[in-house]
């Protein structure tokens, strides 16, 4: 069973039957010797159940049976019993017992540190592996749990066979067998370890600090996250000049350092084969750069949310302009979004230390390590890539003051204090750059079979590079799988962002990597905006969100500080001369995750009290339209506000702001109901009705006054459905709908009378009237309005 299924008998491969009776032979194999039940059967078999599962298992026993004969302890080695099956294997006999019982003895062997028998007991078990486990075969979730476990089984045990090999001092052997590894399992920060210190062991630390840069850079650019302590611990004391011997860390004898072949230093990782042209963006850069004019070096600094590529692109930018610079490239990773960002003093040390200074040749002090670095760099042609810089402060001592130096640096902040410097601000991919990312890594044509579906998950991705990494790396460890099995499992928005961040990594750890920084209140309203919904938003929704109605600068302050780290974009100014603001899809996401830590009380108020202002401004702006039959009413919603003078200042004009609030007073209904949030549900859908009407937007008026009739009535509130209902009504008579007007408003005329609403139900009389009149019934419409309670509407 260690890789494809075989069975064998007296030297002669036996032939099996199709994947569903594979399949029911490795379950009853991992449970050789004992009773499998027929429930455990079908759960390790099919993902989805057929109609009658049992009868199917009865008949590939049966066609089992009959292929693998007798045994040593009966008639049969597969017998029925009361409970279910029962397969009779000795250990001897199966791949998966003599494996576990290997990896045992080199297991206790490894503990007590008796290496050479670890190693040779760990080399009989790794010489049964054939592959994964069944391979792709289709399996039922409980087996492939089991055989999920026998893959991670065999990797832990090849990382201590590795690590026996590193203690007996076959270094060169253990970089080899790494190296092998790391491309199908580059998250194993175990491997990397010993990597590393095989390089140190073999006397080649450049080559180890180039191999943690590459590792660094995979973890940030593919899961957003650093190293672990143990692996930064020892990436520090190479640094220093320290190097292995036997197994442990001790101090180089050195004080010099080592200098890379010739005096160039090539600090750049690997560029990505899979990169996507971006076209504007790279012109910016290469424009931006020229050719290294005399002067001060060009600085670029390029920004952008988590995921978007800001790193892919300046090191794919590096490599092309490597050329220019013949005295190398310096790279050093910043760790800004970490918990803890590189202190500068460090990193002066550490690009000084690849110039050659290291020990006591390095001086103490920021100030002091700058101006060494400035004086080295002075006569240098170099390039400098500053990478996730966590603001100005910890890149301005980094900057060389030699013309013939270039610096690039990426930042999820805009770092408008590093002058002069250019910036250049990097968004999700183009459709068709998205596109093509997701072709090259899952391959021509697998994509060319599903072109649909490969549009879909891009846009299910929200266009970022690496939540398209992401899928497409599931796809690719899942040949197998359709496209359209993934498409649909990325449509849910709430299981989204953890579709994309397998094993708790990805896109989940670069966006809270980002959220980490901000100061509490910004954090909160980070959080609390994702509750608002896809739409485009103004910045004053803050304040109500904070509770801080009243402090305008303090909302603004805080949007700002969300701009600025590429959390919140700003999408244009509105018809009214406002910034409108929009969280990216999966930034929302994750955004209402970490809204989850907020009390639901507290959640439910800060919506109440943005749809509140939202109510507030629409009954500003109705004052200030023209007259209109659909006055709105005045209940007991709760209220809040924005300043006086600033409600004025944005209602000044009504119709234009009501334009450019169109979408987001729809998607404030729909909040409220949402949240039984009942009164200002229905009362914020009818305060819309003269708008809705003026402008005759008919399909908006018809959704928010049915969405809001739910909210009425959870709450029984008759007078609430009643106007409501009168406002459907118009708008089917605005369609020539004239039976479902006249059936809406007969209720509404019910619904008042119930409740004595005399204003409401002449409102609705008066409406029958008017449909009677456009279907020429001049008799009905006569008498609808004569009557006392038509006239009261129509006069007041």
């Amino acid at each position: 069973m260690l890789g494809r299924l075989e069975v064998w008998q007296g030297g002669e491969r036996l032939r099996l039957g199709g994947p569903r009776e594979c399949a029911l032979l490795a379950a009853l194999l991992l449970r050789a010797n004992e009773i499998a039940s027929v429930s455990y059967l079908v759960d390790a078999v099919w993902e989805r159940p057929p109609a009658s599962p049992e009868t199917n298992v009865r008949t590939y026993v049966s066609q089992l049976r009959r292929r693998l004969g007798r045994g040593s302890r009966g008639p049969s080695r597969l017998v029925t019993t009361q409970g279910g099956y029962q397969l009779t294997v000795r250990p001897d006999e199966f791949d998966v017992g003599v494996f576990e019982e290997a990896l045992e003895r080199a297991d206790a062997a490894f503990h007590r540190g008796h290496w050479e028998r670890a190693t040779a007991d760990y080399s009989r078990a790794l010489d049964l592996w054939r592959g994964d486990p069944l391979g792709d075969q289709p399996v039922g979730a409980r087996l492939r749990g089991v055989l999920d476990g026998l893959a991670e089984r065999w990797l832990v045990a090849v990382e201590r066979f590795t690590r026996a090999k590193f203690e007996l001092g076959a270094h060169d052997e253990v970089i080899r067998l790494i190296r092998e590894l790391l491309p199908r399992h580059f998250l194993r920060e175990e491997l990397w370890r010993l990597l590393l210190l095989a390089l140190c062991g073999s006397n080649r630390p450049a080559e180890a600090l180039d191999a943690y840069a590459t590792m660094r850079r995979r973890f940030a650019d593919e899961l957003g996250v650093e190293p672990n302590e143990r692996l930064r611990q020892l990436h520090e004391e190479i640094l220093r000049g320290d190097h292995v011997r036997d197994g442990s860390v001790v101090r180089t004898r050195s004080s010099t350092g080592w200098r890379p072949p010739g005096g160039r230093v090539c600090q750049l990782p690997a560029d990505l084969g899979d990169f996507t042209e971006r076209a504007a963006p790279m012109r910016q850069l290469t424009e931006a750069i020229g050719n290294g004019a005399v002067g001060a070096p060009p600085v670029v600094v390029v920004s952008g949310g988590p995921g978007v590529g800001k790193s892919a692109l300046v090191l794919h930018v590096a490599h092309q302009l490597a050329g220019r610079f013949p005295d190398g490239q310096l790279y050093l990773d910043l760790r800004g979004t970490s918990e803890a960002p590189r202190e500068s003093a460090v990193l002066l040390a550490e690009m000084l230390g690849a110039l050659g200074f290291t020990g006591s040749q390095v001086p103490d002090g920021v100030a002091a390590r700058a101006g060494l670095f400035r004086s080295l760099l002075s006569d240098r042609r170099m390039l400098v890539v500053l990478d996730d810089a966590a603001d100005a402060r910890q890149v301005r001592p980094l900057l060389p003051a030699g013309g013939g130096c270039v610096v690039l640096v990426t930042s999820r902040q805009l770092l408008t204090d590093v002058m002069p410097a250019y910036h250049v601000e990097l968004g999700p991919l183009r459709e068709d750059e998205a596109r093509t990312l997701l072709t090259r890594i899952i391959g021509p044509v697998r994509a060319a079979a599903e072109p649909v579906e490969v549009t879909e998950l891009v846009r299910a991705c929200g266009h970022l590079p690496l939540a398209i990494r992401i899928a497409a790396g599931r796809l690719v460890g899942r040949p197998a799988w359709p496209l359209r099995l993934l498409t649909r499992r990325l449509a849910d928005e709430s299981r989204r962002l953890t579709e994309l961040s397998p094993g708790g990594l990805g896109l989940r750890a670069s966006f809270q990597a980002s959220v980490r920084s901000l100061p509490p209140d910004v954090a909160r309203a980070f959080h609390l905006l994702g509750l608002l919904g896809p739409h485009t938003l103004p910045s004053w929704v803050v304040a109500p969100l904070l509770d801080r109605a009243h402090e305008e600068l303090c909302a603004q302050d805080v949007v700002d500080a969300l701009v600025d780290a590429n959390l919140l974009a700003q999408c244009g100014v509105d018809d009214t001369g406002t910034p409108r603001y929009r969280l990216h899809d999966l930034l929302r996401a994750h955004a209402v995750e970490g809204a989850a830590a907020i009390p639901v009380g507290k959640r439910r108020a800060a919506v109440s009290r943005v749809v509140g202002v939202w109510l507030d401004l629409v009954r500003r702006a109705v004052e200030g339209m023209p007259p209109s039959s659909f006055d709105p009413p005045r209940f007991a919603a709760p209220r809040a506000a924005l300043p006086p003078d600033v409600a004025s200042r944005m209602t000044a004009e009504p119709l234009r702001w009501f334009d450019a609030e169109r979408a987001a007073l729809v998607g404030a209904v729909e909040l409220a109901v949402r949240w039984e949030i009942d009164e200002l549900a229905w009362e914020l859908a009818a305060t819309l009705a003269p708008y809705l009407d003026f402008r005759s937007r008919y399909d908006d008026w018809d959704r928010v006054h049915r969405l809001a009739v739910q909210a009425a009535r959870r709450t029984a509130n008759r007078r609430g459905e009643a106007v409501l209902l009168r406002g459907i009504a118009q708008v089917h008579i605005h369609r020539d709908e004239y039976g479902a007007a006249i059936r809406l408003l007969s209720r509404s005329r019910a619904l008042c009378r119930q409740i004595g609403d005399k204003r409401g139900e002449s409102r609705a009389v008066a409406g029958l009237g008017v449909v009677a009149r456009l279907l020429d019934r001049r008799g009905v419409a006569r008498d609808e309005y004569g009557s006392r309670r038509a006239r009261t509407a129509l006069h007041g």
